[in-house]
């Protein structure tokens, strides 16, 4: 799905039993949703990264060392964009955009 599919699907997931997301809603909550979304879709790309490391050094075409550094920068990068995009999602639901 791509991402203003994922965007329309969020926004009207999240109406529920109304009939649909107002116009002032979706004004309001795209910008959130749409961070999410790419925040997200990083994560996703990161995650891909990493298991070609984890591929790469069980076929040792890595070492130790540099399967290490690899893992370090990418467990600090993940860990700051869960950080991050855990704050969207909270501010998300307590504006009412999720």
């Amino acid at each position: 799905m791509n991402k203003v599919g994922g965007l329309l699907f969020l926004l009207t997931a999240c109406a529920c039993a109304r009939a649909g997301p107002s116009k002032r809603k979706i004004e309001r909550c795209t910008p959130l949703l749409e961070e999410i979304l790419i925040i997200q879709d990083l994560r996703e790309e990161l995650n891909q990264e990493i298991e070609v490391a984890i591929h790469d050094r069980k076929a040792n075409e890595l070492t130790k060392e540099q399967y290490h550094e690899i893992f370090e920068l990418w467990i600090s990068r993940e860990n700051n964009l869960r950080s991050y995009v855990t704050e969207l999602y909270d501010r998300a639901y307590k504006t009412k955009c999720l």
